[in-house]
């Protein structure tokens, strides 16, 4: 199973640790691989180290969770983009 996250649930996730975003990058590490578009990782880059964001984490943390999100997931390249997302199985938290 592979899974492809956005921007809000990455910076969701990052800021609110028990929050239902964070549980689902903690069950997407374990059960499959996060997958990330370049576009994707570069807007949550440049919002994450974002001035707004200085008052929730050090730059250090977030370059941290950045390395973390990196190291865990894999870069796709979009090819073909599309309206609807649709899904086989829908998992709930």
């Amino acid at each position: 199973m592979r899974i492809i996250l956005d921007t809000n649930i990455l910076i969701s996730a990052f800021l609110s640790k028990r929050g239902a975003p964070s549980q689902v990058i903690i069950f997407a590490e374990k059960n499959t691989v996060i997958l990330f578009s370049k576009e994707t990782m570069l807007e949550f880059i440049t919002k994450i180290l974002s001035k707004k964001f200085d008052s929730y984490a050090s730059t250090d943390d977030r370059n941290d969770y950045i390395k973390l999100l990196l190291r865990d997931g894999e870069i796709i390249t979009i090819t073909e983009k599309s309206q609807i997302a649709e899904t086989k199985k829908t998992i709930c938290f």
